[in-house]
């Protein structure tokens, strides 16, 4: 069962009876801005990670003269 939710679903959650149409509007696009950006440092962080078990993988299979085992 997945639980998550988007910004954006829990914003409709929200009684925002009290707001006008340009700051729900002015919400909406706020969170959806953090979630792209968000999933934009995931996405780095996932592809430095990769990167660096690709070069730790390269380096342990070497040999000290520097030529592969």
């Amino acid at each position: 069962m997945n639980t998550e939710k988007t910004l954006v679903q829990l914003l409709e959650n929200i009684d925002t009876n009290y707001m006008s149409e340009f700051e729900k509007a002015k919400a909406i696009a706020n969170a959806e801005r953090a979630e792209a950006i968000s999933d934009g440092i995931i996405f780095a962080v996932r592809a430095i990670k990769q990167f660096t078990i690709n070069i730790k993988n390269v380096l342990t299979h070497m040999s000290p003269k520097g030529q592969q085992a």
